[in-house]
Order: C-alpha cells, then structure tokens, then sequence
C-alpha cells in the first residue's frame, strides 16, 4: 500500500481489496486534529444537530433498552 518516495511526496498505492486485513488511517496529524475537534465546537460541520446529541447521549445497556 505504500510506494516509494518521489521528493517529498510519498505514493499511497492503491489497496488490494481481495488480499489480506490491514487497517489504519492516511492522514496528517493537523487533519486529524481537525475531525477530532469539529464535534466539541458549538455547530459541527461533520454532524447535525440530532447526530452531535446522540454522540453525547449517555449509553444504554441492553437491560435497558428491552425493558422499554
């Protein structure tokens, strides 16, 4: 998945979709910053309004939910 350097960029090959499990992200760490702090401002660009409450909405357990 990843090629050789040609300056200073370096090639991302594409992935192999039928090979073996690999993970992981491709980014930099200012762009990650970014997507970690959208969700903490007051109006998120990543997620409405409904999206951001249920990021924040404490958990159910499963008791919980099938006694409703």
């Amino acid at each position: 998945m990843i090629g050789d350097y040609s300056g200073r960029w370096l090639e991302v090959r594409s992935p192999y979709l039928d090979g073996p499990a690999f993970g992981g992200l491709v980014g930099t760490a200012s762009g990650f910053s970014e997507c970690l702090q959208d969700p903490l401002r007051e109006r998120s660009v990543l997620f409405n309004d409904t999206t951001r409450h249920l990021l924040y909405a404490p958990q159910q357990t499963v008791e919980e939910l099938l006694s409703r």
